[in-house]
């Protein structure tokens, strides 16, 4: 999928997608969405924005994403609050404020935001 490094678990489901320095955008998450199982997801470098985070809503394995390098801002993060799974966000550097991150942790008690 759109050139990604990814591990499967034992049953065939997709558990990991690395898509780092891929030319990924917006769009492309609508794709990776449709990956139920996907427990970790690597955006690092790509040309993610807050508008695309929207769509992972629906990935309810997910426990770590990256997304250092990326155009997300405070915005984005909100999107990510739906997601109970996370467990770790890595935000670093981003436009991403102090205060949208400890809004997310407040949201996903546990999380860890990398940034």
């Amino acid at each position: 999928v759109l050139g990604a490094a990814m591990k499967s678990d034992p049953a065939g489901n997709v558990i990991e997608m690395d898509l780092t320095e891929k030319p990924v955008g917006n769009g492309d998450l609508v794709t990776i969405a449709g990956y139920p199982h996907l427990q970790k997801l690597w955006l690092t470098k790509t040309g993610i924005t807050d508008a695309g985070l929207a769509d992972l809503q629906s990935l309810r394995q997910l426990r770590v994403l990256g997304l250092a390098r990326t155009g997300i801002t405070d915005a984005g993060l909100k999107h990510l609050a739906t997601i109970k799974s996370l467990r770790e966000v890595w935000i670093y550097p981003t436009r991403v404020s102090d205060g949208a991150v400890d809004e997310l942790k407040t949201a996903l008690p546990g999380v860890r935001v990398i940034y």
